[in-house]
């Protein structure tokens, strides 16, 4: 069975994945609009990748109206229709060249899964764009033979979009555990001997949507009460951040996705306060360190977290209940145990579960082909 993968921009943590399902299916093949995230600085991580994978030449278009940029992709047409899968699977759905690919598998009679990682509480949009994309959303999904997601936000926006129960399949979101193992193990033997500040820590962009302003707020709250602590933000540019800031807030330099267990070793707590985040894979790399977190509802991640075992989740735009979950962290973060937190992370969320879910919805999908083949036969 030939299976075309065809997605946006490649990450390391896609590629992790690609690589799981590829020791599934032998004949899957990837198709990436796109040699780099166009968003990100991270070097190539295709260098390590073992799919089989082809990079098509795109343009990339920013549209305002749907706050973010398309790839349109005339190679990636053709490469499609050379390859003529008999099972397509797009990733995300909103880019126009992945549409145009699901409906030509429509019209060819081939199967299609999109892997779909959006909810109801991940989109800012309003007004008529809302419901545009909206309707166009309901009409992608309910086309599709089988939609594959990461987690329960998802899952639920799904059944609430139409989606039958039989053709959601559940592919919990991961990132590379094994990265993260050395981590947790030195941050157990590290537990009791830290002293002074406490550091907590900021990974992401420097963006609205992470909503900066309630976390640089909740943390100037805990300072007015405890000079001892501290805040790391890593993911942007001081420029991309207001001149006044409180003190103890330190930039962090640019790093690479491999080096990001080396700096949160070097922190007490992760806080993600994000007001729109379809799930927040740094969650998932700060608990493969054994790390404990907070986080906002509003994240399909915040599923992973569950309070007083591995941190908090807390209401987004609320900085009283922010500062008052960093000031609980710290005071029972000495008694959280980091392989605990690791080991429950992994026992779920892993690459080798999100293939599970990939070869289970290909089956189906499979099965749903050879029956409707059979039924225009007879």
């Amino acid at each position: 069975m030939r299976v075309l993968y065809a997605t946006n921009t490649p990450s390391h943590y896609k590629v992790g994945m690609l690589d799981a399902i590829a020791r599934r299916f032998s004949q899957l093949q990837v198709m990436y609009l796109a040699r780099r995230d166009y968003i990100r600085r991270w070097q190539n991580p295709l260098a390590d990748a073992a799919h089989r994978y082809e990079e098509v030449a795109s343009s990339l278009i920013p549209i305002r109206a749907l706050e973010q940029s398309q790839m349109i992709s005339l190679a990636g047409i053709r490469h499609y229709i050379a390859v003529d899968p008999d099972v397509l699977v797009i990733g995300p759905y909103s880019q126009i060249t992945l549409a145009t690919l699901s409906l030509l598998a429509h019209f060819r009679g081939k199967a299609l899964i999109i892997w779909y990682e959006s909810h109801a509480e991940s989109g800012i949009r309003r007004g008529l764009v809302q419901h545009i994309v909206s309707g166009f959303r309901q009409v992608m999904l309910r086309s599709a033979t089988a939609v594959v997601v990461p987690g329960i936000k998802s899952r639920q926006h799904c059944r609430q979009s139409g989606v039958r129960e039989d053709r959601l399949f559940t592919a919990p979101h991961s990132v590379d555990n094994d990265r993260f193992k050395a981590a947790a193990q030195l941050r157990k033997v590290r537990q009791n001997s830290r002293e002074g500040r406490f550091k907590f820590l900021f990974i992401g962009r420097f963006s609205p949507v992470k909503d900066l302003p309630t976390l640089f707020q909740a943390y100037g709250l805990l300072r007015k009460s405890n000079d001892k602590v501290s805040l790391g933000m890593l993911g942007g540019e001081r420029s991309e951040l207001p001149n006044e800031l409180p003190t103890g807030i330190e930039i962090l330099p640019f790093v690479e996705p491999h080096q990001i267990p080396e700096v949160l070793i070097n922190y007490d707590a992760l806080v993600l306060p994000s007001v729109n985040e379809v799930w927040g894979l740094v969650i998932n790399e700060a608990c493969a360190a054994g790390c404990p977190v907070i986080v906002t509802s509003c994240c399909g991640a915040a599923e992973i977290v569950h309070d007083g075992f591995n941190g908090f989740v807390v209401r987004p735009h609320d900085a009283v209940m922010l500062a008052a979950a960093m000031e609980n962290l710290m005071r029972t973060a000495a008694a959280l145990d980091p392989i605990a937190i690791r080991e429950a992370l992994c026992k779920r969320y892993n690459f080798e579960s999100m293939a599970n879910a990939f070869e289970a919805a290909i089956e189906y999908v499979s099965r749903s082909s050879h029956a409707a083949s059979e039924a225009r036969v007879i």
